[in-house]
């Protein structure tokens, strides 16, 4: 099983500092990218910085240099950070039409050899993409586990909270048993259910499982 801390640990969001502080402790980060105007992607999570800087200014609609200011990680940045770590990485594209984007410049990335494809996977929330040869797409979901994936992706992420457990259950080992690989975001797991779910994905698919949360996770399961 691999566990990746979401946005981070215990620092702000998506942040050099974020990721540094959850290596000890986490096998890898998940974080967030946006293109700018200009097409520079850079990791943050919101469209723009209101929540995280005080200032009302659309990633989309702003290009680089006119965010230098605000200090946001550039993809390549956190991409070599996680190398120099030799960690993994979810990389989770926020805007689904800039998917096509980011995934090919990932690929040029590895065919320059400034990171490898075992290195991350993607996070996407769209089927309309061509999946360049051996990148690791997942589709994301919110709250359900859907009976049939594109077999283009190598795998789904879902985020889960107390309430709803039974529902992935319908549909979960049916994609483990296959080559899927499921990455599951931690939202809220509090209770025995909840933990007793997480020990019986664990003890069954351990080695088709990936958990993210911004807690740590021996925590949650004790």
């Amino acid at each position: 099983m691999i566990t990746y801390s979401h946005r981070g640990y215990k620092k702000k969001d998506n942040t050099t500092n974020s990721f540094s502080n959850s290596f000890p402790y986490f096998d890898g980060i998940e974080f967030d990218v946006r293109l700018t105007k200009d097409k520079i992607p850079v990791v943050i999570h919101d469209y723009n910085l209101l929540r995280t800087h005080g200032v009302d200014k659309s990633i989309h609609l702003t290009n680089y240099n006119s965010l230098l200011q605000y200090r946001l990680p550039l993809l390549d940045d956190v991409l070599q950070l996680v190398k120099e770590n030799k960690k993994k990485c979810l990389i989770d594209i926020k805007v689904k039409e800039n998917s096509q984007f980011i995934i090919n410049y990932l690929q040029n990335l590895c065919l320059q050899k400034v990171c490898n494809k075992q290195m991350f996977k993607c996070i996407v929330y769209t089927n309309d993409i061509v999946i360049p040869k051996k990148i690791e797409v997942i589709r994301a979901y919110k709250y359900i586990i859907p009976r049939n994936v594109d077999i283009r992706f190598s795998g789904i992420s879902v985020k889960i909270d107390d309430t709803q457990n039974t529902q992935y259950e319908k549909y979960i080992k049916r994609h483990l048993e296959s080559k899927f690989h499921i990455n599951i975001y931690l939202q809220q797991i509090s209770t025995g259910n909840s933990k007793n779910f997480i020990k019986y994905l664990i003890d069954n698919f351990n080695n088709k499982l990936s958990l993210t949360s911004d807690k740590k996770i021996d925590y949650i399961l004790l």
